[in-house]
C-alpha cells in the first residue's frame, strides 16, 4: 500500500539517521518536532513488510554511516521531483501531495505552499493528511471545519482503512475519551493492517481501570 510504504521509508530515515536529533532550523523546529513525533508514533506499522525497507535504508547514503541527517535533507526534493509530484497530486495522487507538504513544511520552508499541498493531499483521500489537517484546524480554533475532516476520517475508518482507524484511536485517546478509543483500537486489531493495536489496547485498558 503506497501510504504504508512511504511512511515506512520516513520511519527508517528518522530512526537510522537520527533526524530528530538534528533539527537545524530553530524557527521551524517545534513544528518539525511535532510532525515527526506524529509520524514516528507509527514506526511499527511497517515492520515485517519487505517492501520499502531497501529504499529507506538508502536515503542516507553519502553523509557517512551513523551520521545524523537534518529534516532539510531528508525531505528535500529536486526541482524535477517537485514538478512530477505536482502533476501527480493534481491528478488525484494523495501520497504525492503529502510528500510536497512535507517538503515545504520541513525542508524548503513555505507555509502557504505546505498548507496548499496538505489540503490537496487530504482532498485526495490521504488519511495522514486528513488527520494532520484536522489537528491544525483544531489548533486554529476552526472547530466546524475540523469536525468535517473528522467525519471523513470516520468514513474511511468505517470502510476498514487502517490508517484512519489508527488516527481515530489516538484522536479519542488524546481527547480523554478512552472508551471510544478502545472500541476503535479493537477494530484496528481486526483490520488488515493492525499496526500497533495490541499496545494501544493494553494502554487504554490499563487507563480505564
Amino acid at each position: 500500500m503506497k501510504v504504508f510504504t512511504f511512511l515506512l521509508i520516513i520511519m527508517v530515515c528518522l530512526y537510522n539517521f537520527g533526524v530528530r536529533a538534528a533539527m537545524d532550523n530553530s524557527k521551524h523546529s517545534d513544528e518539525a518536532e511535532k510532525l515527526l513525533a506524529e509520524l514516528s508514533a507509527r514506526k511499527g506499522e511497517g515492520e515485517g513488510e519487505g517492501e520499502g525497507e531497501g529504499e529507506g535504508e538508502g536515503e542516507g547514503e553519502g553523509e557517512g554511516e551513523g551520521e545524523p541527517k537534518s529534516t532539510v535533507s531528508v525531505f528535500y526534493l529536486q526541482p524535477e521531483e517537485v514538478n512530477t509530484l505536482s502533476h501527480q497530486a493534481k491528478r488525484g495522487d494523495g501520497e504525492a501531495g503529502f510528500r510536497l507538504f512535507l517538503y515545504y513544511k520541513l525542508s524548503n520552508y513555505d507555509e502557504e505552499k505546505s498548507s496548499q499541498w496538505l489540503k490537496i493531499a487530504a482532498n485526495n483521500g490521504h488519511a495522514t493528511a486528513q488527520y494532520r489537517l484536522y489537528v491544525e484546524l483544531q489548533e486554529q480554533g476552526e472547530t466546524k471545519e475540523a469536525n468535517e475532516w473528522l467525519q471523513k476520517i470516520k468514513l474511511a475508518a468505517s470502510n476498514n482503512d487502517s490508517s484512519a482507524i489508527w488516527f481515530l484511536v489516538n484522536c479519542y485517546k488524546n481527547q480523554g475519551n478512552k472508551k471510544e478509543a478502545l472500541q476503535w483500537a479493537y477494530k484496528l486489531k481486526a483490520s488488515k493492517q493492525p499496526l500497533d493495536a495490541d499496545r494501544l489496547i493494553e494502554e487504554l485498558t490499563k487507563e480505564q481501570k
